[in-house]
């Protein structure tokens, strides 16, 4: 079971956890951007926030992550995919740094979330 990522680590590749149901990720390093299919369909990834160096997030890049329920932004993408989000059911809230509109796309996919704009923790 993976359950962490060297800080070392700045690039995560697409498909790199593709159907990868023994990873139990808490935190990512800081990493630049998450491509397309990277976590899809991760049910137990457990992320609580996207570091403040993610710059984009591709589409399905966490498709059908059941194990996300709250999500915070430490920082403002360049670009979030409308889908990047998407069939993660037990995501209910998203907390962004950002106000309404400033990052289109919302709610990225992720149907059953409320987003908290301009959150401050």
């Amino acid at each position: 079971i993976l359950t962490s990522l060297p800080n070392s680590i700045t690039t995560i590749g697409s498909y790199a956890f593709y159907e990868c149901n023994n990873i139990t990720l808490t935190s990512l390093p800081n990493i630049d951007n998450i491509y397309g299919y990277t976590f899809y369909n991760c049910q137990q990834l457990a992320i609580s926030s996207i570091p403040s160096t993610v710059q984009s997030i591709d589409y399905y890049a966490f498709y059908a992550c059941r194990g996300i329920t709250t999500l915070t932004f430490l920082g403002t993408p360049n670009r979030i995919d409308y889908d990047a989000f998407k069939y993660c059911s037990n995501l209910r809230t998203i907390r962004v740094p950002w106000a309404s509109g400033a990052v289109s796309g919302s709610p990225w996919g992720a149907t059953n979330a409320t987003i908290v704009y301009n959150y401050t923790p």
